[in-house]
């Protein structure tokens, strides 16, 4: 196979080209999201937002922001692959301090285990981070798993996860 050489005017018009070509694809993507930004079936012509009139339009005013719900929650709880431990890890909605205890209590109708730690203010929210209990500590079958965060200003209980020991 014998390559060919071109004339530098041919590679300099094939960059020209391919820039071209890059220009005309933003703005066909960007014809592409203002198109997605409409209602359904309008054009973006037809889109129902008001016409910008120079003066504030006070029915759109925001309204104050809600307060968020204060809840513990579960994020992951089960036993791990190795078949080691049985780990769980949570946070607490709505509640930003530090000083709180998170509390996962797993129970089943003859035993309950416990692991606790400190919590952490976050950013949005207060981490209760990951435990991690050894296997040996549970028995084969269905358990549930229940997040209490304690604090002097909150007591708030997850919703119970169920969980399976192999």
């Amino acid at each position: 196979m014998k390559l060919q050489t071109l004339p530098r005017s041919q590679g300099m018009m094939r960059r020209v080209t391919s820039g071209l070509a890059v220009a005309v694809a933003f703005s066909l993507v960007g014809f592409g999201l203002t198109a997605c930004a409409t209602s359904e079936g309008e054009s973006p012509a037809q889109s129902s937002a008001p016409a910008s009139s120079g003066t504030p339009d006070k029915s759109n005013t925001a309204s104050p922001a809600a307060v968020p719900t204060q809840e513990a929650v579960i994020v992951v709880a089960g036993a791990d692959v190795d078949g080691l431990n049985v780990s769980a890890s949570g946070y607490v909605a709505g509640v930003v301090e530090n000083g709180g205890k998170c509390s996962f209590v797993f129970t089943r109708p003859d035993k309950r285990v416990e692991s606790s730690r400190d919590a952490v203010a976050n950013v949005v929210d207060t981490a209760c981070g990951f435990v991690q209990i050894p296997i040996d500590q549970f028995s084969k079958g269905a358990w549930q798993v229940v997040l209490t965060y304690t604090s002097s200003d909150f007591t708030l209980t997850s919703t119970p996860t169920d969980l399976e020991i192999p």
